[in-house]
């Protein structure tokens, strides 16, 4: 029984930091323009190590620094890249337009080509690590995962549920008289015992009677 709970309590407390994590995520990105992406490169290692979960809030572009650490689109394809600003330069005929020149913190040169912005991913947090557990709750394994400790969840309340009850049903019977049974303690008027009775029929007078 007690591992039951135990089980119970570590599965639920496991689930619900999970379950916390992924709204405040999510409010943060409807509330904030934060974004959640995952670093598959060590290309910003050691300060944002591979498979780390990284937060970006959107930002203009002309609110960049050199020094910042940004996520923007690469020029081919949708994928992104997260490398640091080394240099800035205004974009001609647009205004809010920059064009930054980046490089990786573990690379010796810049990137090839400059990527020509309005807004960037401005870098707010590093988890180390949390990557890889989001790859895992979206990949087909990380589902069924997912979906059996829901189960095993819901198997454990039900389970732990009933055997709370069995064990207050036990207790309130091994406190409780037989069917049946009833004692009574008759006291006479003064507050004393009768001589020669020790209990009188209820009928007879009701008001010495207690039962308990």
């Amino acid at each position: 029984m007690r591992a039951l709970v135990w089980l119970r309590d570590a599965v639920l407390s496991v689930t619900a930091v999970i379950g916390v994590v992924c709204v405040l995520l999510l409010g943060a990105s409807f509330a904030f323009d934060v974004k959640s992406l995952v670093v598959v490169s060590g290309s910003m290692e050691p300060g944002i190590p591979t498979g780390s979960l990284i937060l970006s809030r959107m930002t203009p572009a002309s609110e960049l620094a050199v020094g910042d650490v940004v996520t923007v689109p690469k020029r081919t394809g949708t994928d992104l890249v997260t490398h640091r600003v080394v240099e800035i330069a205004p974009v001609e005929g647009v205004p809010e337009g920059r064009e930054l020149t980046l490089r990786g913190d573990a690379n010796d040169v810049d990137d090839p080509y400059t990527y020509g912005v309005a807004v960037a991913g401005k870098h707010l947090l590093t988890i180390p690590g949390g990557g890889y557990v989001v790859s895992f709750f979206q990949s087909r394994d990380g589902m069924v995962a997912t979906g059996a400790a829901i189960l095993v969840v819901a198997v454990l309340l039900v389970g732990t549920r009933g055997e709370t009850r069995q064990s207050v049903r036990r207790a309130r019977r091994g406190t409780s008289l037989p069917d049946g049974a009833a004692r009574l303690a008759v006291e006479a008027p003064d507050g004393g015992a009768r001589p020669g009775e020790d209990a009188r029929c209820a009928s007879d007078d009701p008001e010495l009677v207690e039962s308990r």
